[in-house]
């Protein structure tokens, strides 16, 4: 009956607005083989230390209550939660899923959106995988890139050096999440903030506490 997001994605927001829908993967077809779920949300716990910030939001996670519990089915099932103090080691193959947009707004133009409407924003999920890096790689490369952000403890960065694979506007409050060896897929991280997608140096922030 809970499901995490990110608590930039409800703070602040009248519940009866809030709609939770399991089981997606296209957006715009009404007739997929395997049927969706909607929810809901009787409540919307923010993390009690959550605050705004310019750059990025600390402690940016979220617990929704749903209105019945959820039925399990082959394309709806829990994720498990990370153990406390078992952080994924620098490197670990993460992924992230989302229907954000495919090419960020700052090198788009209003031709592109009228040529292929859909280039910014896809109907249907996408995946990506991205490393887990240390928060102090992470600080660095955006200095280097001349932007002075601070990669809180409660922070986790994903990304790639020249950039490429991201996860952008739009994937706020998806996962973040790795397989381990026997399988199971394990949250390790709330999408969060970024500056644009897909651009060298910078990577992907991620609530994580």
């Amino acid at each position: 009956r809970h499901v995490v997001t990110a608590g930039h994605c409800v703070k602040n927001k009248v519940l009866s607005s809030v709609i939770v829908t399991l089981g997606e993967y296209h957006l715009k077809s009404s007739r997929e083989p395997l049927p969706d779920q909607t929810f809901r949300v009787i409540k919307a716990v923010v993390h009690p230390r959550f605050q705004f910030s310019p750059a990025a939001d600390r402690f940016d996670v979220a617990v929704l209550r749903l209105d019945r519990p959820v039925r399990y089915a082959p394309h709806i099932a829990p994720i498990c939660l990370p153990e406390v103090g078992r952080d994924p080691a620098p490197g670990t193959q993460a992924y992230v899923a989302g229907w954000g947009a495919l090419i960020p707004e700052d090198v788009t133009g209003p031709l592109i959106s009228i040529l292929v409407p859909e280039v910014k924003r896809p109907s249907v999920l996408q995946v990506v995988n991205v490393p887990v890096i240390t928060n102090e790689k992470c600080e660095r490369w955006h200095n280097d890139q001349g932007i002075q952000v601070q990669i809180w403890p409660e922070m986790v960065c994903a990304g790639y050096r020249e950039g490429g694979k991201d996860s952008c506007k739009g994937d706020s409050g998806g996962p973040l999440m790795v397989q381990q060896a026997d399988g199971r897929w394990v949250l390790i991280g709330i999408v969060s903030a970024g500056f644009s997608c897909g651009k060298p140096g910078q990577p992907a922030l991620e609530g994580h506490d």
